[in-house]
């Protein structure tokens, strides 16, 4: 059962966006293709890599910040 508290949303629902992502937004329609706020970084690693341990570790990585889920799309023309 799917519960809602008065004022909250549930992970389906859109979320209006806070001004910093309303900029990065609005960045990304002016320069599709710029990188201005990727940060490269370099790793080198030795040895066997392990790619079921691998991919688990970036797969709860993911799971605990909600930051590396969030995508923006557009509802009747505004981000969301």
């Amino acid at each position: 059962m799917n519960q809602r508290i008065e004022g909250t949303r549930t992970a389906e629902q859109a979320a209006p966006l806070s001004f910093a992502q309303q900029r990065l937004w609005l960045l990304d329609r002016l320069m599709p293709t710029g990188s201005v706020y990727n940060i490269e970084h370099v790793l080198r690693l030795s040895g066997e890599l392990d790619h079921l341990a691998l991919r688990d570790a970036l797969n709860e990585l993911v799971r605990r910040h909600e930051v590396l889920r969030t995508r923006f799309g557009t509802q009747d023309g505004q981000p969301v």
